[in-house]
């Protein structure tokens, strides 16, 4: 352990509630899925109340969140 291996790789952080909901974030985007399946993106940095959902204008963004979601 005296020597460092390097930095951890960037990564979203996965949160999972006892309800179902998913919570997914990273540097500036936060996705959300309720139990009911439905989700959010929220541009974290620009809209940091949650008050639109982004989906549709970052359909890459939400994918990449989507699967980390499914990763972890």
């Amino acid at each position: 352990d005296a020597k460092p291996v390097g930095a951890f790789p960037e990564r979203p952080t996965v949160t999972r509630f006892a309800d179902g909901t998913v919570s997914v974030r990273d540097e500036r985007w936060r996705w959300t899925q309720g139990p009911d399946g439905t989700g959010r993106l929220i541009d974290a940095a620009r809209d940091p109340r949650g008050e639109r959902d982004l989906q549709d204008h970052h359909p890459d963004v939400t994918q990449r969140l989507r699967d980390a979601a499914q990763d972890s």
